[in-house]
């Protein structure tokens, strides 16, 4: 529908479970190595949407509505739960800490929500 444009479409019909990219690492390999899927649910996907088999270099450009699971940063997963913080100290006129003053931040996968 579009003649002054040029590309490449990927169509799946109705009966077919996935569509992939793939390459060879080496010369010599005699397989694929998967880097890129769209699947539906079945085959082997338990879930609707592209799976990463390589890294993904976003560039500097935005990921828009991401919803959060099993996030890990550098190898390590992130918390969800609560932390309390110390907000402020209080001391006597002698230097002795009388109170301290907390506050607490709920966390869900890396990332403070809220505060109580």
């Amino acid at each position: 529908g579009y003649p002054d444009y040029r590309g490449l479409v990927f169509d799946l019909e109705y009966e077919g479970s996935y569509m992939t990219w793939a390459r060879k690492i080496n010369p010599s390999d005699t397989e694929y190595t998967v880097v890129l899927t769209y699947a539906r649910p079945g085959a082997g996907f338990q879930n609707e949407g592209l799976y990463f088999g390589c890294n993904a270099y976003i560039n500097g450009n935005e990921i828009n509505s991401p919803n959060l699971t099993n996030v890990s940063t550098n190898g390590h997963a992130t918390f969800t739960g609560q932390r309390t913080f110390v907000t402020g100290v209080n001391l006597d006129s002698n230097g002795k800490v009388t109170s301290v003053d907390t506050t607490t931040c709920n966390i869900q996968n890396g990332m403070i929500v809220s505060f109580t």
